[in-house]
């Protein structure tokens, strides 16, 4: 059954993932992600868990940033879906930063007492977004 130490862990795993990818701890996200992740990016475009791990500081490019500015945690049992919005920063080679904002659902399940993310899928904002 799920608790608030739970969705505590789950926001711990959001932070640590966020931090990861921009200081590209490759050993933490694959602590984290799970073997039989799926990543599907904004453009349409999936990853396997290798894969994201080799796109997260591919030569030349980083990411100079990647915040989280929403999170919801769904907790249901063994099972977490995470949903937000985030805006990160890449940077490759000597051009400007490309900023993307989009929003994001990100599936975490529980195996033998350890959460690990199991599925990523962004989808791009590219307008302003509408006052609340």
């Amino acid at each position: 059954m799920a608790t608030g130490d739970d969705r505590a862990e789950i926001a711990r795993l959001e932070k640590a993932r966020a931090h990861a990818i921009v200081v590209a701890d490759h050993a933490m996200l694959a602590r984290i992600t799970d073997d039989d992740y799926v990543h599907v990016e904004a453009s349409g475009r999936t990853r396997d868990k290798q894969a994201f791990l080799a796109g997260v500081a591919p030569d030349g490019g980083r990411f100079d940033r990647y915040e989280l500015i929403e999170t919801i945690i769904r907790l249901f049992g063994d099972t977490a879906v995470v949903t937000g919005l985030f805006e990160n920063c890449f940077i490759s080679g000597t051009a400007p930063g490309r900023v993307r904002r989009g929003r994001h659902t990100r599936v975490y399940i529980r195996r033998d007492g350890i959460w690990r993310n199991v599925s990523h899928h962004a989808t791009a904002i590219t307008s302003p977004l509408p006052e609340a």
